[in-house]
């Protein structure tokens, strides 16, 4: 985990190695770099956990307080969000909310 999100050079502290020995060593394994190299590593780890997260969801029972009923509900729709999106249309629509000169948000309160 701590590779997921230390900088190049925390890791090379921690293992006594250069930041650029660092990057260079992520280059040797195939990657671009400790960027390219660090994204794998996190989207790895989420998946871990969401298979881990479907393994052990259990269905929302009575005895639960609301909290935990709530969780429950929502780990239950991540996992079904996970089996049905299209991750190239999401992207898309990212790549084309951050280039928008503006966002609009309508915020309904009741």
């Amino acid at each position: 985990m701590f590779l997921a999100f230390s900088t190049a050079l925390e890791v090379g502290k921690r293992v006594n190695v250069s930041e650029s020995t660092v990057i260079r060593w992520t280059q040797k394994l195939g990657y671009k770099g400790y960027a390219e190299f660090q994204q794998v590593v996190q989207r790895k780890l989420a998946e871990e956990r969401l298979e881990k997260a479907e393994q052990n969801t259990p269905e929302p029972v009575d005895d639960q307080s609301f909290l935990e009923n709530l969780l429950d509900a929502d780990i239950l729709s991540i996992v079904k969000l996970k089996k049905s999106i299209n991750e190239e249309k999401l992207l898309q629509v990212v790549d084309k909310i951050s280039q928008a000169d503006q966002i609009l948000c309508n915020w309904q309160f009741f």
